[in-house]
């Protein structure tokens, strides 16, 4: 489009006086949803605990109560070659339907992935449907590596617990400092590609929420070191109650991690028995050890029929590496991600 007819103009995100604007964006297409209240909107964007999203908008030129669309990344860390690295997660992108095909993608992305390249950011990962596929493909240049499935499963009767270890319920965020998340970190020596879990994640992303209760449990060595943990929470699809497991990892390298899955996975029954939400769903990558955990404890991946819209994981390398590093992060294979790391729950 010609930039001399269009009625807007491309610039970052001013978080403190573009705030109120973007949740109003957000609300026009996402009624009711978390993103456009003050607090989850400032927890998530503003006090994420890699830092403040980068993000670029567009401004009217013709009218100051909207924004024409945003763009943006939740930087992050990525564990490869037990190394980490500056990563981002692409998410949140909207246009107003007053400003649709004029542009605002293409160009609102690709001022983003500069800024992203100038701080360091090496590469962006991202999850979008069927309908937004095409544009990222297209247009940004980003690659389809895999897609994920959905677990499911319907409560069991609770078990006599037999010679399984003990799930620690973490009430207290104080309490993951005691705990030492090396264990989960050596996944990544041993194959996994990960975004970081650590205290300091965890204590974000599940006690600084502002609109959400989660609960987490962690199975433990005598020493604290992490064997196993979980994190979970009820929420409503369609209607109908479920108990959401957001997180779940296991030190692979353990040889009792059957044992380990089996206890954290049965703490997560309990509570959806307890909370009343019957079904117990996760994001899965088919080809990690966690899915086939899960599978071992009754978890099926449900038909592409009934899911809202199909789960496309997405890769763009912003910087330029060697190729055999670039052919290890886009190994579908090798990545954990869950409903921890995109925000959709």
């Amino acid at each position: 489009m010609d930039s001399k007819a269009r009625k807007w103009v491309a610039r970052e995100v001013d978080w403190q006086k573009d705030s109120g604007l973007l949740r109003r964006l957000y609300n026009n297409t996402w009624h009711n949803h978390a993103i456009s209240e003050t607090d989850y909107f400032e927890w998530n964007l503003i006090k994420n605990w890699c830092g403040k999203a980068i993000a670029f908008c567009a401004e009217p030129t013709d009218r100051r109560d909207l924004i024409a669309g945003v763009y943006l990344v939740l930087p992050n860390r990525l564990w490869l070659n037990n190394k980490q690295m500056p990563f981002g997660v692409s998410l949140y992108t909207m246009t107003h339907p007053l400003y649709y095909k004029q542009g605002i993608f293409n160009e609102l992305a690709a001022l983003t992935y500069s800024k992203c390249q100038e701080i360091g950011i090496e590469g962006v990962v991202g999850v979008p449907n069927n309908n937004s596929l095409p544009g990222f493909i297209k247009s940004l240049k980003f690659d389809v590596i895999g897609q994920f499935d959905l677990l499911v499963k319907f409560i069991s009767p609770i078990p006599i617990a037999k010679h399984l270890p003990k799930v620690a319920v973490v009430t207290d965020p104080n309490n993951l400092d005691a705990y030492d998340f090396r264990p989960i970190v050596s996944n990544n020596q041993t194959g996994n590609v990960f975004f970081d879990r650590c205290a300091e994640f965890y204590k974000w992303r599940f006690f600084d929420c502002p609109k959400f209760n989660y609960q987490i449990g962690i199975v433990a060595d005598s020493s604290k070191k992490v064997l196993g943990l979980i994190a979970y929470r009820k929420a409503f699809k369609k209607k109908v109650p479920v108990t959401v497991i957001m997180d779940f990892i296991i030190d692979k390298t353990y040889k009792g991690n059957e044992e380990v899955s089996r206890a954290l996975l049965g703490s997560a029954n309990k509570y959806a028995i307890c909370k009343m939400a019957p079904f117990i769903i996760a994001l899965s990558n088919a080809d990690t050890i966690e899915t086939k955990l899960m599978s071992h404890s009754g978890f099926k991946v449900m038909s592409k029929r009934v899911l809202p819209h199909e789960s496309n994981f997405i890769l763009k390398i912003l910087n330029q590496h060697p190729d055999f590093k670039v052919k290890e992060i886009a190994r579908f294979r090798d990545w954990y991600f869950s409903f921890s790391d995109y925000d959709i729950f």
